[in-house]
């Protein structure tokens, strides 16, 4: 894993969330029962498990891709604005705006469920859309560009240094 495209490990986790969702599509329908899976393993499989497993293949680079593009000096500021952030998206605002999407569109609430299953098929395209970005539109850099713009950095932090003394 340690010589992957950053790209790949970003499509792992991904498709991870991608077969997760099917798997939620099949349990929301009742499809689990032809295949004679509890429903117990098909909820943990799409929640924690998916989760735990696409949260790696996906953070994991994008951590290392920070270091790689963080100047010396303001990691630990970067890296802790970064985290913050992400932990906003993934707990608070993505919490918020699926309840704001559920009842303002959807007409989702407690104690009217009819339209869940359209949540969950719209929940299951919405997963191919960062597939598309990254994939399309070359957002996540190779291995080699992010090793190339490291050496830039510290080269740039050298001159730096150099250029106070």
């Amino acid at each position: 894993m340690k010589n992957k495209d950053y790209k790949v490990l970003f499509g792992i986790g991904q498709w991870i969330y991608v077969l997760a969702g099917a798997v939620g599509i099949c349990l929301v329908n009742g499809w689990y029962e032809y295949v004679y899976l509890p429903k117990f393993f098909v909820y943990i499989f799409c929640g924690a498990f998916a989760g735990t497993l696409e949260g790696s293949f996906i953070g994991f680079p994008t951590f290392i891709i920070f270091t790689k593009l963080i100047p010396i000096g303001i990691e630990g500021t970067i890296m802790c604005i970064y985290t913050t952030y992400t932990g906003l998206c993934n707990t608070m605002i993505r919490e918020y705006m699926g309840i704001f999407v559920n009842d303002a569109f959807l007409n989702l609430t407690n104690e009217n469920m009819d339209n869940y299953i359209v949540a969950q098929y719209i929940n299951f395209f919405l997963y191919f859309i960062p597939l598309i970005l990254v994939y399309k539109c070359n957002l996540i850099p190779t291995l080699a560009q992010a090793d190339e713009l490291q050496r830039n950095c510290i080269e740039l932090n050298k001159r730096t240094e150099e250029l106070e003394r």
